[in-house]
């Protein structure tokens, strides 16, 4: 008996929660910068507020160019932070419901020198994914733009994740798992694991009742 109730209650909260309509409280604007697939870009706008636990709306701004100063002569790699807050510190955002999403085709580095695709920043209120290592080309394979479209979407999920404080995840099917290689990225799924989605949602200072996403 009791277990039928508590299915019967699982299926009215599950009714009710995927017939209302998600209140906007998330703005990410998209800026270019320097040179990145325009495909990218708009798979990212699209697809990306399906993924939030919150009502999102994107936008995206006329490109950047990357600043030189933020270019390695040595390596040709640029500096992922030096981008992040050349272009943040030019934009004015609403903490409280907007983020920076940065999205470039060149190939970032971080503390050390450490080659990495994406990096966040809270205080400023921005991240920054580059598509150049998500890129088969970039290991001297057969291009393939429907894996780098979904690979850059994972990424910036995770990206804009961070930003609003969500932690790594050790579910390695989570978008919040941080990947080590390209095949551990195309194991991961473009969603949130209960967990990390629940968590997430929490940031806007909301419980609510979630069915498991992975």
């Amino acid at each position: 008996m009791m277990k039928t109730v508590i299915l019967i209650f699982l299926a009215v909260m599950l009714a009710a929660n995927t017939g209302n309509t998600k209140e906007v409280l998330e703005h990410i604007l998209i800026v270019p910068a320097g040179d990145v697939d325009k495909n990218v870009i708009d798979k990212i706008k699209s697809d990306l507020p399906d993924l939030w636990p919150v009502g999102m709306s994107t936008e995206v701004f006329p490109r950047e160019e990357l600043p030189e100063s933020a270019r390695n002569t040595t390596t040709g790699q640029y500096d992922a932070a030096a981008i992040l807050g050349y272009i943040a510190d030019k934009m004015t955002i609403v903490p409280a419901t907007e983020r920076i999403l940065i999205v470039t085709g060149a190939d970032i580095f971080t503390h050390g020198g450490e080659a990495v695709s994406g990096i966040a920043d809270q205080k400023k209120g921005a991240a920054i994914i580059s598509t150049a290592r998500l890129d088969n080309r970039f290991y001297g394979q057969a291009a393939n733009e429907r894996l780098l479209r979904e690979r850059s979407l994972k990424e910036a999920l995770r990206e804009s994740a961070h930003c609003r404080g969500l932690e790594p995840c050790s579910n390695m099917k989570c978008a919040m798992s941080k990947a080590k290689t390209l095949a551990e990225t195309d194991k991961k799924r473009a969603k949130l694991c209960t967990t990390c989605y629940n968590k997430l949602y929490g940031k806007y200072g909301t419980v609510i009742f979630k069915m498991p996403v992975l």
